[in-house]
């Protein structure tokens, strides 16, 4: 990559002007009449390496951005806390014995071709491996846990260091106490809510019917891809004036009591879970009165989450990243396809005197005129924060790790295999508010990072989120 290139393309972003390739041929958007006199020149003298840089030959490898390069930089060790973002499943039930898995996970390679590739370790986007994801691993549970336990791979992390060029998923039956698990291990980089179970199934259904072929090819199509990224990257472009103005009046982040001098007891990338369950007659309550109130439960939880951190860390208001799912809008042809498609948005608290109905309909305001220009992602828009005012002790810690959740509106197809436990390993972050819904209850969940704060501080937070 010429970084001259890459200079040119953001001076010319910085005037207005957004250059990208179509069928071969150099092409700009303009937010002026005319096209300033120094990019007109620029662009025709350097034309034949703007379309070498812009046209991509394997659109799968395009630079990464959004969540997705955020997951590669905490991956990178660029902050303290860093490194690998992935979700460690465990499945029980009828699995089966490896050689069979072995044969429907080549299966799945051949229907999932991205499945072929890895992370690049020295720049945010993925490669093609030579040799290809590698095969099903067998191993006997560690130290005599049960294998329907995560514990039973090991005591290290189940992902490999940057540098390996390892597969994106990892398969391992664990044996043990007469009974079999798959383990799988996800990499964030690649894998969403949906793709999770979009792969599980996928190799479940290749198991029962080595025949079966799903309609998903077109999804992984060069122009399909390289069409879906350009048009991403021009939208992403028209939304950066909202976030260049509402970056200024942004909130920072909480401030809760932080852990003096690190655990010995803690972990590193550890998490505690803390959880509660809502049953169904609550949960109808609370939707019953956010519909009264015309406001989404969602919103409703953000409100108190974000309530709850400012209260602990003494401020009127304070920022999180809101994680969602931009799936849908993509179209039919990613709906079958592996692939991250969530990225995040960052929301304050307002911090108008007012009842806390009305608070909650002013966040989701917010929420929606942030939506609208979620294009322009909260990757790009913390690194805007940053330069304007950022508070934090030390650049090696992560900017904004306060993050919010919600599977509450995503309608996610039941896994093949029973899961009985799980693991997720995600950087940059110190408390990860989950909400989701399962067997009518909905549960609360708040993931705190090991040794960064003080001892029994966010059990007390979060019990009075649930309260």
């Amino acid at each position: 990559m010429s970084q001259s290139i890459v200079n040119l393309i953001e001076h010319c972003e910085a005037c207005g002007v957004h250059l990208y390739e179509e069928a071969g041929a150099l092409r700009y958007y303009s937010e002026q009449p005319e096209l300033p006199e120094h990019i007109r020149e620029a662009a025709r003298r350097e034309k034949t390496r703007l379309l070498d840089h812009l046209a991509q030959p394997d659109p799968l490898t395009s630079e990464l951005s959004g969540l997705r390069q955020a997951y590669w930089l905490g991956e990178h060790s660029v902050f303290s806390e860093g490194g690998a973002a992935y979700l460690h499943l465990v499945y029980a039930g009828d699995i089966p014995a490896q050689q069979a898995l072995q044969e429907a996970w080549q299966r799945v390679v051949l229907l999932h071709p991205i499945l072929g590739y890895t992370l690049d370790a020295e720049s945010p986007r993925f490669k093609l491996m030579p040799a290809g994801p590698g095969r099903v691993e067998r191993v006997g549970a560690h130290a005599g846990h049960p294998p329907h336990r995560c514990a039973a791979l090991g005591e290290g992390p189940p992902v490999a260091a940057l540098s390996a060029g390892q597969a994106l998923v990892r398969l391992v039956l664990v044996e043990g106490q007469g009974q079999r698990c798959l383990h799988v291990v996800y990499r964030l980089a690649l894998f969403d809510a949906p793709s999770v179970q979009i792969f599980i199934n996928d190799l479940a259904a290749m198991l029962r019917d080595p025949g079966y072929r799903p309609c998903v090819s077109s999804g992984y199509r060069a122009d399909v891809v390289a069409g879906r990224g350009r048009a991403q990257r021009l939208a992403r472009f028209k939304a950066r004036h909202y976030w260049h103005e509402r970056v200024a009046t942004l909130a920072a982040g909480p401030d809760l009591p932080r852990e003096r001098r690190r655990s010995t007891t803690a972990q590193p990338g550890r998490f505690t879970e803390h959880r509660m369950p809502l049953q169904a007659a609550q949960v109808q309550a609370l939707r019953s009165q956010a519909r009264t109130h015309h406001v989404s439960l969602n919103a409703v939880l953000l409100t108190v989450y974000l309530q709850t951190l400012a209260r602990w860390s003494g401020v009127a208001s304070v920022t999180c990243s809101v994680m969602y799912s931009n799936r849908a809008a993509l179209g039919q042809a990613v709906q079958g396809c592996l692939g991250n498609h969530s990225d995040t948005v960052l929301i304050d608290l307002p911090t108008a005197q007012t009842s806390f109905g009305d608070r909650v309909r002013l966040l989701q305001q917010d929420l929606h005129a942030a939506m609208q220009h979620s294009a322009y992602d909260g990757t790009s828009t913390v690194r805007e924060w940053i330069r304007l005012h950022d508070t934090r002790a030390s650049s090696a810690e992560p900017p904004m790790p306060y993050v919010f959740s919600s599977l509450l509106d995503m309608q996610l197809a039941p896994a093949a295999f029973e899961q009985v436990d799980h693991t997720m390993m995600t950087p940059q972050i110190w408390i990860d508010a989950q909400a989701f819904e399962q067997d009518s209850v909905l549960w609360l969940t708040w993931d705190e990072r090991e040794g960064i704060f003080e001892e029994g501080v966010i059990a007390e937070a979060f019990q009075a989120y649930c309260d």
